[in-house]
């Protein structure tokens, strides 16, 4: 089983009854979910399909590649949904990537707390010779 987050966009002309018709009906492609997060209705950059809203949801989930084209070919045929985006969270790269936001999460928070302390962050100047604080 891989480890997969997938990203969708609703309609926003079905009503809260078909709504939830729709996660339920994605939720049993998937093998094992662990988390469905409903980021709520948005307003698109550009129109998507002549619509200028949606409904955004994010599941994160343990699947196998043939629930994955059951998944795909379900959307091919569906017009209520208007986009989707599926990432495989086992890949290497994406594993950099979150570590890499994590620090540098850690680094803006611990930055924040200096500067709400009334702490003045130094600065490092390096030049060639040596090492100076200022």
């Amino acid at each position: 089983m891989t480890k997969y987050e997938l990203m969708y966009i609703i309609s926003a002309s079905l009503s809260e009854a078909d709504v939830k018709k729709e996660k339920t009906k994605i939720a049993n492609f998937f093998g094992s979910v662990k988390e469905v997060e409903g980021w709520g209705l948005r307003t698109f950059a550009y129109p998507i399909q002549k619509q200028k809203q949606g409904i955004y949801v994010v599941v994160t989930m343990s699947t196998s590649h043939k629930q994955i084209s059951d998944f795909l070919e379900y959307v091919k045929f569906n017009n209520n949904i208007l986009r989707y985006l599926l990432i495989n969270l086992d890949n290497e790269k994406v594993r950099k990537i979150s570590k890499w936001k994590q620090m540098k999460s850690k680094r803006r928070a611990i930055a924040r707390e200096r500067m709400n302390s009334g702490e003045r962050p130094q600065r490092t100047y390096v030049s060639k010779k040596k090492e100076t604080n200022v």
